[in-house]
This record gives structure tokens, sequence and C-alpha cells, in this order.
């Protein structure tokens, strides 16, 4: 679809909505590098040291099926993520205990 700009008095042009959206998108974009660079990042609940310690997971990397990697987080600026360890819920007691403290332990301990 078309949207019709006027350029002179009488002369109509046909700009493609598509260049708007474009300009919308680097507009939000300009907007959102000056709030990050005028604030602090913080991510208190990131569920990535299971994928990193279970699965073997290289987070150095970038991975599109996944939300969170160091790439992404460089280039979000996050300032302070934390790391959370998470078990699943239907470990309970001892075992989610045991569960937890073996995600604390660096793998070649």
């Amino acid at each position: 679809m078309h949207e019709t700009a006027r350029l002179g008095s009488d002369s109509p042009a046909i700009v493609p909505e598509s260049l708007h959206a474009e300009a919308n998108q680097e507009d939000t974009l300009a907007r959102a590098r000056k709030l990050m660079a005028e604030a602090v990042g913080i991510d208190s609940h990131i569920d990535t040291i299971e994928r990193i310690l279970v699965m073997g997971e290289d987070l150095g990397k970038r991975h599109d099926a996944v939300h969170v990697d160091l790439p992404r987080l460089r280039e979000g600026e996050m300032h302070a993520p934390s790391f959370a360890f998470w078990v699943p819920v239907f470990f309970r007691g001892a075992e989610a205990v045991r569960r937890t403290l073996a995600l604390s332990r660096s793998p070649g301990a």
C-alpha cells in the first residue's frame, strides 16, 4: 500500500509505507540506544546456567533459539545480568537441593 505525500504545492509523490516503517524502526532504535546510554540495565533472573553446565552450550556464541547469550547482552548494553540456578519443580526436598548445589559447582571441580 502507498501513501501520498506533498512535495510542493501541487506535486504528489508516492512513498512506500515500508520507508515509513524503516524510519520509525530507526527512530525507535535510536531512542532505545539513548535510554540505554543513560540508564543501568539490570536483569535479575536469567535462567541460562543450566544450558551451560548441563547442555554444554557456549554462552559466548549467539544462539538464535534462546533469548540470552553474551553477544546479545553486550549489544543490549546489559550492565548487571544475574544468572539464576533453576531446578525443575518436580524435584523436591533433598534432590532439589542436591541439583541446585551441583549447578553451583564448576564443571572442572
